[in-house]
């Protein structure tokens, strides 16, 4: 095997023998003194001699970050950053940033329907700053790049009526709801809740029939919690039966048209045939109108994504 001195020529501090461990470790004392090596006197010097390998050790250095592990509810779950493309001059921070930001642990935008499904599903109102403060501090939460997603998140929910926006109040804390079906002001602080949609259109019921304040609360008439919609299930044609048993349907396949304003209606079926079905899957064609190509990616596709729940076909 050839010596690697004919292949690659040392420095002549090397060959004279003048290379010391204080060309690697130099004493800052004495730089400052005009002392010490000349590589360090002169920053022209330095420069010249370390400017070469900067490329070099930057993707060195990248190979060292390639693992990344992130908190998650279990404990530390590891992410592969991959191997380093040649000459790629991004900084680690924002590598980290692209990779947490494509697999979803960071988003930028968060869909109203995944804060309605995720907050909501099992309780009558949440905190807005309880949600701003948990996906900040608690590991395997939803990560937001910042409260302005929360409050855009939130502001839209409002607006499209999935959820209300109110506060809690007097001493029983009950929620009162303030804003629903229109754009709201969202604080994040305080004792601002985010109301499930019933709850809403149980006050603003009350408000219209005259009896006084609305109370906020979502109690039947013996006083145990409604299960939501009213406490109503919509029931699916039950069949006639023969020997007195009602008979069952192994399958349901209803195709139909939804009026304008309706969509909030079937909420309640949906649910009762996921209740019911281990299986349900959904076609939608949307037909008459348009939508452009940036809302259908960040609010329709990216609500999909947020919810796990896969597209079988793009239009």
């Amino acid at each position: 095997m050839r010596s690697f001195h004919p292949i690659a020529v040392p420095h002549r501090d090397i060959l004279e023998g003048r290379l010391t461990m204080d060309v690697f470790a130099p004493d800052l004392g004495e730089v400052y003194k005009d002392r010490g090596p000349d590589e360090y006197k002169d920053s022209e010097q330095f420069f010249r001699k370390t400017y070469q390998t900067e490329g070099v050790s930057n993707e060195s250095l990248r190979r060292y970050y390639r693992s990344l592990a992130i908190p998650d509810r279990d404990g530390f779950k590891e992410h592969d950053l991959g191997i380093p493309t040649y000459g790629d001059a991004k900084k680690i921070d924002d590598l980290v940033y692209e990779k947490l930001r494509t697999d979803g642990k960071v988003l930028e935008r968060i869909a109203p329907l995944v804060i309605k499904e995720r907050y909501l599903k099992d309780n009558h109102f949440v905190l807005t700053e309880q949600l701003h403060q948990s996906s900040a501090r608690t590991p395997g939460e939803v990560r937001i790049v910042n409260r302005a997603v929360w409050e855009n998140g939130i502001s839209e929910g409002v607006s499209q009526g999935l959820f209300g926006l109110g506060e809690l109040e007097d001493e029983n804390e009950k929620p009162v709801c303030r804003f629903f079906g229109k754009s709201p002001s969202v604080a994040l602080s305080g004792s601002e809740v985010i109301i499930r949609e019933d709850l809403c259109t149980t006050q603003e019921e009350e408000m219209d029939r005259g009896n006084g304040y609305p109370t906020g609360t979502d109690k039947t008439d013996s006083g145990e919690m409604g299960i939501g919609d009213n406490g109503a299930q919509p029931p699916i044609d039950p069949e006639s039966t023969v020997s007195g048993k009602e008979s069952v349907r192994t399958k349901v396949h209803p195709k139909f048209i939804i009026p304008k304003g309706k969509v909030a209606g079937i909420m309640g079926v949906m649910n009762l045939l996921q209740s019911n079905f281990d299986r349900l899957e959904i076609e939608l064609l949307a037909e008459g109108g348009e939508i452009s190509e940036s809302d259908y990616d960040d609010k329709i596709k990216e609500t999909f994504r947020q919810l796990e729940i896969k597209m079988n076909k793009s239009a």
